[in-house]
């Protein structure tokens, strides 16, 4: 390979951004997503304990503050264990997808009742 190649090889790598920028990405996503998931936490264990209260209308029904936060902590666990998987075959991931989905159906299986005698 003569001097011109290996500049055009480099150039080509580097198009969208050098391995340090892409790595700092990738790194800002994940803090920007576990400071998303610690926010729904607090507010899902405040409005809990009732420090903070709301209703929210979607449709015909109405959500607590508290059973939105957990709907929007399932959904993210399930998307971060089958995104982790999917992209970096960790097995370990499922775990994360089973504990969120078994939330997810326990939360839905309380909002709408499905089951409950009477």
């Amino acid at each position: 390979m003569n001097r011109e190649d290996v500049l055009s090889k480099s150039r080509y790598e580097n198009k969208k951004g050098d391995e340090r920028e892409r790595l700092l990405k990738y790194q800002s996503y994940s803090i920007s997503f576990a400071i998303l998931a610690a926010s729904l936490m607090i507010v899902s264990f405040l409005s809990y304990l009732n420090v903070i209260h709301g209703k929210i209308r979607m449709g015909e029904v109405t959500f607590s503050l508290y059973e939105l936060t957990l709907f929007l902590l399932f959904e993210f666990g399930i998307i971060f264990g089958l995104s982790r998987f999917v992209l970096l075959k960790k097995k370990v991931s499922l775990i994360w997808i089973l504990i969120s989905f078994a939330g997810f159906l326990m939360l839905f299986l309380g909002i709408y009742g499905v089951g409950h005698a009477g």
